[in-house]
Formats: C-alpha cells, structure tokens, sequence
C-alpha cells in the first residue's frame, strides 16, 4: 500500500508535489488565516516593572519621593534629635567614650532578626500572588468548561447566567481583598443578564443581597453551584463534567479562604514588637559609639545608618498585607479587570470550523 502510494507521486516533479501540498494546508485552515488577517490583537504581555542596573541614578534622585522614607520619617526625625541631643551634650560636658562591643555583638541578633522579620513577609506577599495566579487558572478554566459544556443554543440563556455569577465572583472578590465595597460594579455585570436587563428593580435587590451578605465572593460561589446543579439536572449531562465543574467551584473556595488567611493572620505582633524596640534601642545609643570622632557629623551619619535600617523593617511592613491597593502591593485590580476580559472574549469566541 505505501509502495503504490509513493508511485502515485513519484512522476511528478517535487516542486509540484510540495506546491499541492501547501494548497491543501491553505484551504483547510483558511478560516483562521481570515480572522489573523483582519485581527489586531496583541499577542504579547505586559510585563510589569522591574529594577535594571541603569535605575540606580533615578533611583538616587528619587529618594526624597521615597514611600518607605514618608512611612519611616517620624521614627527617623526622632532618632535625629535623639543624636542631636547627645552631640550638643558631648560638646559641652564632654561625654566619655563607651566600649562598641555591646553593639557590636549585638548587631548580628539584630541582622537576623530584621532578615526572619521580611523573609516572613515576603513569604505572605508570594504565597497571596500563588493565589491569585490559582484564581486566573481556575476563572479562565471554567469558562472554557461553561462554553464547551453550554455551546447549543438551548442553553443559551444558562450560559449566560453562568457566565454572570462567574464575574460577578471576581468583583466581589477583589472587593473582599481589597475592603472595599462598591454595588456599582456589580449591578453593571448583572443588567448584561437578558432576564435582568429590562427590571432595574430586580438589579438593584440582587446587587444589594451580594453586597450586604456576610461573605459576597461565598454567597455568588453558592448561587454558581445551584445553577450549575439546575443545568445539570435537567438534561443529566455527562458525570464527568458534573464532577469537573464542582471541583473549579472547590478551588475557588480554596483561593479565597487562603487570601482571608493571609489577611486575617498577621505576623505575630510580639515578634514585630520586639523588633521595633530592639531596633529603636540600639540606634538611639548609636550616637554614643561615634560622637567622639564625628563630632556634629554624628547626626548624619546616625541619619543614615537609621533610613537603612528602618527601610528594611518597613519594607517587611509593607509587604505583610499584600491585598492593599497602592504601591508595593500586589496588583489586584488589574488582574481582576484581565480576567474579566478573558471571559467576555472566551464566552463571545465563535467555533471555527475547518474548511475540507
């Protein structure tokens, strides 16, 4: 059999044969060449902003702009005066020099401490991120799943409302995260339901019942799985797709009990405690080890080795509560707006079928 085949070309020239053969490929997927064609999209991500050597000179001149320098100013202010103080009693009543040992050997604890302090911080801001990366891979998930399982046009109207409780989840949300609390959003995702786009009455009760439950995000995570039970029921789909639909519901239960987690368990308080007052201790005598030499240059020099060691503490800070809009903070808002687009994109894509 492939003996005959192979004769079957072996006349024509290759130059021939390789010219069908790209005709052949053409014509079956031509749809899609058509759509490449009149499409803009953009392939590429954006990729979020990161350090590079070149930075180092914007990042020096914007060091009065800083966001850690404005949270730590009034311990550093203090700090300041505290070596202020020592420097103007040094030049008038001559203090006598104390031994460096003390902080010598304590500066080592106190790296440590300062290191566990922002290791733990970081720790929560990458398992947050892990979280929300789990939230994009189960959100686009089940849309795929809701627009494979719900193409025909008898589920129509499922579809949609499934697609509904589904954005409406991301809202609520990153509004749990976040603690904020806006019906806006919401009822703009509900009028795109064709049962609720003619009743603004009905709109507004259905958005005040997610923004005034104890739980949103929960409460829409509940109503997706009785209209995924509903769908279900009546025209007894495959078991298969049963199962997999109530699994992504699980895992969205799982990304937001872990993002509460994270919000509602700080770092122990006594541990940040002891840090803050060890740190504080050991600039403010600080000044006693260097005065003789320095003289008033001890206030500057005190400055600094406090903005370095203050900035470090505070970026553990920071950091802790990666939930919070603003700088520094992980970017809950765009990704959510992100998802969001992928669904409405995913849930208008047409099947597009191959050309023989």
């Amino acid at each position: 059999m492939y003996i005959g085949f192979y004769s079957s070309f072996s006349n024509l020239p290759s130059s021939r044969i390789i010219s069908s053969s790209r005709d052949r490929c053409n014509r079956k997927f031509l749809p899609f060449q058509r759509f490449r064609s009149r499409s803009n999209l953009s392939c590429t991500l954006k990729r979020a902003e990161r350090y590079t050597s070149s930075d180092w000179s914007r990042c020096l001149l914007s060091l009065p702009k800083s966001i850690i320098l404005s949270r730590i100013q009034n311990h550093l202010f203090w700090t300041c005066c505290v070596s202020l103080v020592i420097s103007l009693l040094h030049y008038f009543l001559k203090i006598p020099p104390l031994s460096p040992l003390p902080h010598t050997f304590l500066g080592s604890a106190m790296g440590l401490l300062l290191v566990f302090r922002t290791n733990a911080a970081y720790d929560r801001y990458w398992e947050a991120r892990k979280l929300l990366g789990g939230l994009a891979v189960e959100s686009r998930e089940m849309t795929r799943c809701i627009r494979t399982y719900f193409h025909e046009d008898k589920y129509h109207r499922t579809r949609l409302r499934l697609v509904m409780l589904l954005k409406l989840f991301l809202v609520a949300f990153q509004q749990r995260v976040t603690g904020t609390t806006d019906v806006v959003p919401l009822r703009s995702i509900i009028r795109s339901d064709p049962e609720y786009s003619d009743s603004s009455h009905a709109v507004d009760i259905f958005a005040d019942e997610i923004a005034h439950s104890p739980n949103p995000p929960l409460f829409v995570l509940f109503q997706l799985s009785m209209q995924f039970n509903a769908a279900l029921g009546r025209d007894a789909l495959q078991v298969v797709q049963r199962a997999k639909l109530e699994w992504q519901i699980g895992s969205l239960t799982q990304v937001l009990s872990g993002c509460e987690r994270i919000i509602t368990t700080p770092v122990p308080l006594g541990y940040s405690r002891h840090t803050s007052r060890f740190l504080s201790l050991w600039c403010f005598t600080f000044p006693f080890l260097v005065v003789h030499q320095l003289k008033f240059l001890t206030v500057p020099v005190t400055a600094f080795v406090g903005w370095s060691l203050f900035a470090i503490e505070e970026i553990g800070h920071v950091i802790e509560d990666p939930f919070l809009e603003g700088n520094e903070k992980l970017p809950v808002k765009s990704i959510i707006s992100s998802l969001l687009a992928d669904i409405d994109y995913l849930n208008k894509l047409k099947v597009s079928r191959l050309v023989g």
